[in-house]
């Protein structure tokens, strides 16, 4: 219900969505888990600072963005929940607005033998053993991870969800963006740090999926910011609900996942 309250209100109660309304009938007792570093809670952002440009963003030969030290914290906590043997029937989704990050995320995961390299269409997959879930008591199975944009996740829903935020900069570019006054320097200064991160309707998809919980990588500097707050304030809001609710919220830095 603390998900489901979040996304009601930065997403559907505003004037922009014609302040509709949703309600989370189920108790959070319904929603409790046992995933490593992370047992019952449900909102965690992970952080991932861009220092001195080892977290910064890279693209690749199609100029999709990815960012290293992200894929690195995906696939840790990844790794660590899916073979974790309390909790085989859960659903797990990483989303990312960005292709490249989403395929560097399933090359990083063949040394934990989850992904495998398919040598007749050249692409990194997902192993038989991590497709589905364990049987339930119908003996039915469910998609156990799926690796994607946000375009693929529409109409779906896991147990657990890790968003990459993937956008990162320096603390001169933020304060540089801070700076702008003119209203079409602001915007432009804005797509620039977060780009597709500001498509509302694409980032409530992204954080909409989970029915446990929702992890957020990403670099806390930058999605602090006052510039965040007035580019990306669902994302500033999550921070803020992840560090301040003290029974569903979580902080963890980067090298708590080694």
């Amino acid at each position: 219900p603390l998900l489901g309250e979040f996304v009601n209100k930065e997403f559907y109660e505003t004037p922009s969505a014609g302040r509709e309304k949703f309600t989370s009938p189920l108790g959070a007792d319904k929603f409790s888990h046992h995933l490593p570093l992370v047992e019952n809670k449900a909102a965690v952002w992970i952080d991932v600072p861009n220092d001195s440009g080892v977290g910064s963003e890279n693209r690749n030969s199609n100029k999709s963005r990815f960012r290293s030290a992200e894929v690195l914290c995906a696939t840790k906590l990844l790794e660590k929940w899916m073979k974790s043997d309390s909790e085989k029937k859960l659903t797990f989704g990483v989303i990312s607005f960005y292709s490249a990050q989403c395929e560097e995320i399933l090359k990083e995961l063949k040394d934990a033998g989850i992904t495998e390299f398919n040598k007749k269409n050249g692409l990194y997959e997902i192993c038989d053993e991590f497709k589905d879930t364990a049987q339930n008591e119908k003996g039915e199975t469910k998609e156990r991870l799926r690796i994607g944009t946000v375009d693929a996740f529409q109409g779906m829903e896991f147990d657990a969800v890790i968003l990459c935020a993937v956008r990162s900069a320096s603390e001169g570019r933020i304060k540089n963006a801070e700076k702008a006054v003119n209203p079409d320097e602001i915007l432009k200064k804005q797509q620039g740090l977060f780009g597709f991160l500001m498509s509302k309707n694409r980032l409530c998809v992204s954080m909409s999926r989970q029915k446990k919980i929702l992890a957020v990588t990403g670099d806390k500097n930058l999605f602090t910011s006052d510039v965040a707050k007035e580019a990306v304030p669902e994302l500033a809001h999550f921070y803020d609900l992840c560090k301040n609710n003290k029974e569903y919220g979580l902080i963890l830095k980067s090298e708590d996942l080694k």
